[in-house]
């Protein structure tokens, strides 16, 4: 157990909206986090830094990964 984390009651790990998140994105909302310019800058980024025929895990992807079809990877996997 990490130390201090016995110190907190029980409620403070619960929810405070118990609205089942199944319902958190209905309706599909396709929508980008950052604007057109960024994502081109980040997309450089990563083609010019990560190895060739990886597998990455793109956790600031949204319903479309920064890591284009394009470059040369084995996996991409999105959360976002």
């Amino acid at each position: 157990m990490i130390d201090g984390l016995h110190d907190f009651p029980p409620e403070a790990s619960q929810k405070v909206d118990v609205t089942n998140d199944a319902l958190l994105n209905l309706p599909p909302r396709l929508v980008t986090h950052i604007d057109e310019k960024a994502t081109e800058a980040l997309t450089a980024f990563y083609r010019k830094v990560l190895p060739s025929d990886g597998v990455f895990l793109d956790l600031m992807s949204s319903w479309g990964s920064h890591i284009k079809e394009e470059m040369a990877t084995a996996a991409v996997m999105g959360m976002g």
